[in-house]
């Protein structure tokens, strides 16, 4: 799946004709208005954000993934029904109970090919997914615009379990790293384009970052 698309579709659908999820405010303590229409300070940047914060995060992400070499759901599915690996038999049962059968490790997966060949933890997609912690810095969200964009991480996340690609805390935790990279770097990045203040956006960042562990992805966004 192609990193950052449905993000991107987030934007278009926040900053549209229709203001899909009602009026946009950028914080301009945040990024300087040069203008009364903002064009390259406003969906320019958040497209830019958007690319630089996934090539931000993928380094690491990958340096973590290769020092902890956790195998893949379709690995350790694998191992299971082979009688390689020790599992509980209401876990056999399930395996063997699969509504597909399982003749290779990618059969496990939704898609053909199974897998990306690299570990598991932490979940690349779900580091990626992270506009909804630098959204909140440069612009003033609304609760209902928060909670919106929050489900959008959260879904791309998720749904590489629902594939059978990733477990479940690999996206908690590629989710929570995402954020905490972004904020370091962020600061930084943004006064080299915008001369944001350093300090403005530190504060800022404090105060917006949150903890994935504790979302509720079923609460409604009103």
């Amino acid at each position: 799946e192609y990193p950052g698309l449905h993000q991107s579709e987030f934007i278009a659908d926040l900053l549209g004709p229709e203001k899909k999820y009602g009026p946009v405010t950028f914080d301009d303590d945040i990024i300087p208005a040069r203008a009364n229409a903002q064009f390259l300070r406003g969906i320019v940047m958040l497209s830019t954000l958007n690319s630089w914060s996934i090539g931000k995060v993928g380094p690491h992400i990958f340096g973590a993934k290769w020092f902890d070499g956790r195998a893949r759901p379709e690995e350790v599915v694998s191992k299971i029904l082979n009688s390689t690996l020790t599992a509980p038999q209401s876990t056999v049962e399930k395996l063997q109970n699969f509504p597909e059968e399982i003749t290779h490790p990618e059969n496990f997966t939704n898609y053909q090919e199974g897998a990306p060949r690299h570990p598991s933890w932490p979940a690349m997609h779900s580091a990626a997914s992270n506009i909804s912690f630098w959204i909140q810095i440069v612009m003033k969200l609304s609760p209902k615009q928060l909670c919106e964009v929050k489900k959008v991480d959260y879904a791309v996340a998720y749904a590489r379990t629902i594939a059978g690609v990733h477990f479940e805390d690999d996206n908690v935790a590629g989710l929570n790293m995402g954020q905490y990279i972004v904020k370091r770097a962020l600061p930084r990045y943004l006064y080299s384009m915008y001369k944001s203040s350093r300090k403005k956006v530190k504060r800022k960042s404090r105060r917006k970052q949150f903890n994935w562990e504790n979302y509720d992805p079923t609460a409604p966004c009103v």
